[in-house]
Protein backbone atom coordinates (compact mmCIF):
# COMPACT_ATOMS: atom_id res chain seq x y z
CA UNK A 1 0.00 0.00 0.00
CA UNK A 2 1.33 3.40 -0.95
CA UNK A 3 0.53 6.72 0.65
CA UNK A 4 1.19 8.60 -2.57
CA UNK A 5 0.28 7.53 -6.09
CA UNK A 6 1.02 9.95 -8.94
CA UNK A 7 -1.07 9.91 -12.09
CA UNK A 8 0.62 11.15 -15.23
CA UNK A 9 -1.23 13.92 -17.01
CA UNK A 10 -1.08 11.91 -20.25
CA UNK A 11 -4.00 9.97 -18.77
CA UNK A 12 -6.27 12.76 -20.04
CA UNK A 13 -4.78 12.58 -23.56
CA UNK A 14 -4.99 8.79 -23.92
CA UNK A 15 -7.19 7.89 -26.90
CA UNK A 16 -8.96 5.14 -24.93
CA UNK A 17 -9.81 7.62 -22.18
CA UNK A 18 -10.96 10.28 -24.67
CA UNK A 19 -12.85 8.06 -27.11
CA UNK A 20 -14.10 5.05 -25.16
CA UNK A 21 -14.63 6.14 -21.56
CA UNK A 22 -17.59 7.88 -20.03
CA UNK A 23 -17.01 10.38 -17.20
CA UNK A 24 -18.05 7.59 -14.81
CA UNK A 25 -15.44 5.27 -16.38
CA UNK A 26 -12.74 7.91 -15.92
CA UNK A 27 -13.60 8.33 -12.26
CA UNK A 28 -13.56 4.57 -11.75
CA UNK A 29 -10.22 4.22 -13.57
CA UNK A 30 -8.66 6.94 -11.44
CA UNK A 31 -9.99 5.13 -8.37
CA UNK A 32 -8.40 1.85 -9.52
CA UNK A 33 -5.07 3.61 -10.06
CA UNK A 34 -5.00 5.60 -6.81
CA UNK A 35 -6.97 3.86 -4.05
CA UNK A 36 -5.24 2.94 -0.78
CA UNK A 37 -5.18 -0.78 -1.63
CA UNK A 38 -2.96 -0.41 -4.71
CA UNK A 39 0.58 -1.67 -4.83
CA UNK A 40 3.54 -1.25 -7.14
CA UNK A 41 2.56 -4.23 -9.31
CA UNK A 42 -0.94 -2.98 -10.16
CA UNK A 43 -2.56 -6.15 -8.84
CA UNK A 44 -4.10 -6.05 -5.42
CA UNK A 45 -6.76 -7.62 -3.25
CA UNK A 46 -9.98 -5.63 -2.98
CA UNK A 47 -13.58 -6.72 -2.56
CA UNK A 48 -16.55 -5.35 -4.44
CA UNK A 49 -17.96 -4.25 -1.09
CA UNK A 50 -14.82 -2.21 -0.39
CA UNK A 51 -14.97 -0.62 -3.85
CA UNK A 52 -18.63 0.20 -3.23
CA UNK A 53 -17.92 1.81 0.13
CA UNK A 54 -15.00 3.86 -1.13
CA UNK A 55 -16.52 5.06 -4.42
CA UNK A 56 -20.11 5.54 -3.26
CA UNK A 57 -21.42 3.20 -5.95
CA UNK A 58 -23.78 0.38 -4.95
CA UNK A 59 -22.64 -3.22 -5.48
CA UNK A 60 -24.64 -3.59 -8.71
CA UNK A 61 -22.93 -0.54 -10.25
CA UNK A 62 -19.51 -1.83 -9.13
CA UNK A 63 -20.24 -5.20 -10.78
CA UNK A 64 -21.39 -3.44 -13.96
CA UNK A 65 -18.26 -1.27 -14.05
CA UNK A 66 -15.95 -4.24 -13.42
CA UNK A 67 -17.68 -6.20 -16.19
CA UNK A 68 -17.39 -3.22 -18.57
CA UNK A 69 -13.72 -2.67 -17.70
CA UNK A 70 -12.95 -6.35 -18.15
CA UNK A 71 -15.01 -7.32 -21.20
CA UNK A 72 -15.50 -4.11 -23.19
CA UNK A 73 -12.64 -1.74 -22.32
CA UNK A 74 -10.19 -4.59 -21.61
CA UNK A 75 -8.47 -2.64 -18.84
CA UNK A 76 -8.76 -4.98 -15.85
CA UNK A 77 -9.24 -8.54 -14.80
CA UNK A 78 -11.02 -9.41 -11.55
CA UNK A 79 -10.77 -12.72 -9.73
CA UNK A 80 -13.92 -13.54 -7.77
CA UNK A 81 -12.09 -16.37 -6.01
CA UNK A 82 -9.19 -14.32 -4.62
CA UNK A 83 -10.92 -10.89 -4.77
CA UNK A 84 -7.92 -9.48 -6.60
CA UNK A 85 -7.96 -6.93 -9.39
CA UNK A 86 -5.31 -6.68 -12.07
CA UNK A 87 -5.03 -3.31 -13.81
CA UNK A 88 -3.71 -4.33 -17.23
CA UNK A 89 -2.26 -0.96 -18.26
CA UNK A 90 -0.90 -0.08 -14.80
CA UNK A 91 2.58 0.68 -16.10
CA UNK A 92 1.30 3.08 -18.71
CA UNK A 93 0.55 5.57 -15.94
CA UNK A 94 2.88 4.39 -13.16
CA UNK A 95 6.16 3.52 -14.87
CA UNK A 96 9.47 3.83 -13.01
CA UNK A 97 12.95 2.51 -13.65
CA UNK A 98 14.05 2.61 -10.01
CA UNK A 99 15.84 -0.55 -8.85
CA UNK A 100 14.28 -0.15 -5.39
CA UNK A 101 10.81 -0.06 -6.92
CA UNK A 102 11.57 -3.13 -9.03
CA UNK A 103 12.42 -5.04 -5.85
CA UNK A 104 9.07 -3.93 -4.38
CA UNK A 105 7.24 -4.98 -7.56
CA UNK A 106 8.80 -8.45 -7.37
CA UNK A 107 7.70 -8.75 -3.73
CA UNK A 108 4.18 -7.61 -4.64
CA UNK A 109 4.01 -10.18 -7.44
CA UNK A 110 5.01 -12.95 -5.04
CA UNK A 111 2.11 -12.05 -2.73
CA UNK A 112 -0.51 -12.39 -5.49
CA UNK A 113 -2.86 -15.35 -4.94
CA UNK A 114 -4.26 -15.69 -8.48
CA UNK A 115 -1.81 -17.72 -10.57
CA UNK A 116 -3.07 -16.22 -13.85
CA UNK A 117 -2.38 -12.69 -12.61
CA UNK A 118 1.01 -13.66 -11.23
CA UNK A 119 2.02 -15.26 -14.53
CA UNK A 120 0.85 -12.22 -16.50
CA UNK A 121 2.85 -9.81 -14.32
CA UNK A 122 5.95 -11.97 -14.46
CA UNK A 123 5.92 -11.68 -18.25
CA UNK A 124 4.97 -8.00 -18.46
CA UNK A 125 6.90 -6.49 -15.54
CA UNK A 126 9.96 -8.68 -15.54
CA UNK A 127 10.10 -10.15 -19.03
CA UNK A 128 13.74 -11.21 -18.82
CA UNK A 129 14.10 -11.99 -15.14
CA UNK A 130 16.22 -15.03 -15.96
CA UNK A 131 17.82 -14.38 -19.36
CA UNK A 132 18.69 -17.37 -21.50
CA UNK A 133 20.60 -15.54 -24.22
CA UNK A 134 23.78 -13.55 -23.99
CA UNK A 135 24.75 -10.62 -26.19
CA UNK A 136 28.18 -10.27 -27.72
CA UNK A 137 30.24 -7.14 -27.13
CA UNK A 138 29.73 -6.09 -30.75
CA UNK A 139 25.94 -6.04 -30.44
CA UNK A 140 24.20 -2.98 -29.12
CA UNK A 141 22.58 -3.69 -25.77
CA UNK A 142 19.64 -1.98 -24.12
CA UNK A 143 18.93 -1.83 -20.41
CA UNK A 144 16.07 -3.97 -19.09
CA UNK A 145 14.01 -0.80 -18.61
CA UNK A 146 13.80 -0.22 -22.35
CA UNK A 147 12.53 -3.75 -22.90
CA UNK A 148 10.04 -3.43 -20.04
CA UNK A 149 8.73 -0.10 -21.28
CA UNK A 150 8.08 -1.62 -24.70
CA UNK A 151 5.91 -4.30 -23.05
CA UNK A 152 4.21 -1.81 -20.75
CA UNK A 153 2.84 0.25 -23.62
CA UNK A 154 1.41 -2.65 -25.62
Amino acid sequence: MAEYRPVYTIFWEDSKVLDDMTPEDRYFMLYLLTNTHTNMAGCYEISKKTISGETGYNIEIVETLLERFENILKLVKYSKETKEILVLNWYKYNWTSSDKVKVRIEADIESIKCDEFKEYLNTVCIPYKYPIDTVSDEEETYPIDTVSIRYAYN
